[in-house]
């Protein structure tokens, strides 16, 4: 397959998955960024999307805001997953929520670098208890 028709895939793949992550952030308010991240990394995973954790900080380029730290996702075709900018930012139009390109938000910057997780963490097993073990209701795949 090509690289368009990858990015193609990815895009439904997302799209398929897009519910699921955002009913996992309202079914879950209390998870912070860093477990919202890793169980959206299990659904990622499990829908076959390659991605990269991420830890740093967003900077609101209006206000100076600066939320840190601050763990979201990557896809390698350029999407950002992040459901909780917004908890610390506002809930505004003007705030990335879900599924995005950052490009789209100039507002923000994302700065940061991946996050390894060591062979001996289990992200699977951590989201599992971070949703009371119904993680697989939030999967496709």
């Amino acid at each position: 397959m090509d690289k368009t028709g990858r990015k193609e895939t990815e895009y439904t793949n997302l799209k398929q998955i897009e519910y699921q992550l955002s009913v996992l952030s309202e079914d879950c308010p209390s998870l912070d960024c860093d477990a919202m991240a890793y169980c959206s990394s299990v659904a990622l995973r499990k829908a076959g999307i390659q991605h990269k954790l991420k830890r740093g900080y967003v900077f609101d380029n209006k206000t100076g805001d600066i939320v840190i730290p601050h763990v979201w996702i990557t896809t390698d075709s350029g999407y950002v997953v992040d459901y909780r900018l917004q908890k610390w930012l506002g809930e505004h139009d003007r705030v990335p929520h879900g599924l995005f390109f950052a490009s789209d938000f100039a507002r923000v910057s994302y700065i940061g670098e991946v996050l390894e997780t060591g062979a001996d963490v289990d992200i699977e097993e951590i989201a599992y208890h971070l949703t009371d073990g119904n993680m697989e209701m939030y999967t496709h795949g």
